[in-house]
């Protein structure tokens, strides 16, 4: 492997950037949306459950980069943090299933 860069880390960079770029948009925009639709809603719950979402998924891109090696290219840093990225979107998604699991919804 050494420093060189390999054929796919550019594609593989871009394709673990894009699925969490996608997913946090889309959930950063429902978060606000809904706190924000709300008469009298006080910020300081968005801005909680922004960085609910965003924490994890920023440690474990840090992470992912991290554990690229001494003097990796930064194009492999970069594929290393989406794949960080990428599974801390699995690890929240399995905890909200494990505390659907554990505390299902009440539907009447």
């Amino acid at each position: 492997m050494g420093r060189g860069e390999r054929v796919g880390d550019r594609t593989a960079a871009l394709s673990y950037w894009a699925v969490p770029a996608l997913v946090d948009g889309w959930l950063l925009t429902e978060i606000w949306h809904r706190h924000l639709s709300v008469a009298n809603a006080p910020v300081q719950e968005a801005l909680s459950d922004s960085a609910l979402l965003l924490l994890p998924v920023l440690v474990c891109g840090a992470l992912g980069a991290a554990t690229a090696g001494r003097g990796a290219l930064p194009v492999r840093r970069w594929r290393r943090a989406g794949l960080g990225a990428l599974i801390a979107h699995g690890l929240l998604l399995t905890g909200l299933l494990l505390l659907l699991t554990v505390f299902p919804p009440g539907i009447p």
